[in-house]
């Protein structure tokens, strides 16, 4: 479980706002890369108010994503939007991430065993080019996955997962709308 519980609306925008004052007063004070590491927190806190609510009466509470509720395919960016990664995750614990940099090539990893686990999803990769292995690990938040990709070259990556789908709809009625306009 999340081990959020929440006594309604109300409460829930409170302690929102609360956090995120939080965090804003504190930003002022620190440096850059702890104002990432704060904003990724506040990220996902709101991401939290997001996770389906099951009913249990007076006290609905949050229900975490089961794997096969993350099956499909993923996209997302590295803060800096320099790397593109896309996750495929299938039944059955197949998985294949791509990353592109730039224009270089696109490199490929599968994976024969990824797995969610209390919120912690795990994706033990191989890679199937001529490219340094990666690892890849993150948390499960709300509609995201906020992944951490590790390279043997001691570089990390922090990457905010979208259902690819869902971000294409979106783009596609946001360009529609624009034209429209004209």
């Amino acid at each position: 479980m999340c081990g959020l519980f929440y006594s309604g609306w109300a409460a829930r925008s409170a302690r929102l706002l609360i956090a995120t004052q939080c965090v804003y007063d504190n930003m002022l004070k620190v440096s850059l890369h702890e104002r990432c590491v704060q904003l990724s927190v506040l990220f996902a806190i709101v991401l939290l108010s997001g996770c389906k609510l099951a009913d249990s009466g007076d006290n609905p509470r949050i229900v975490p994503m089961q794997a096969p509720d993350l099956v499909g395919e993923w996209i997302g960016f590295t803060p800096d939007e320099v790397f593109i990664y896309r996750i495929e995750l299938k039944r059955g614990g197949e998985a294949k991430i791509g990353v592109l940099y730039s224009t270089n090539p696109i490199q490929i990893y599968v994976s024969e065993s990824w797995s969610l686990s209390d919120g912690r999803i795990c994706i033990p990769l191989s890679k199937k080019g001529e490219y340094e292995s990666i690892e890849a690990n993150g948390v499960v938040a709300g509609s995201q996955i906020q992944l951490t990709v590790r390279g043997e070259g001691g570089w990390l990556h922090n990457i905010s997962m979208r259902r690819e789908k869902a971000l294409l709809e979106r783009m596609t009625r946001l360009r529609q709308a624009m034209h429209q306009s004209d």
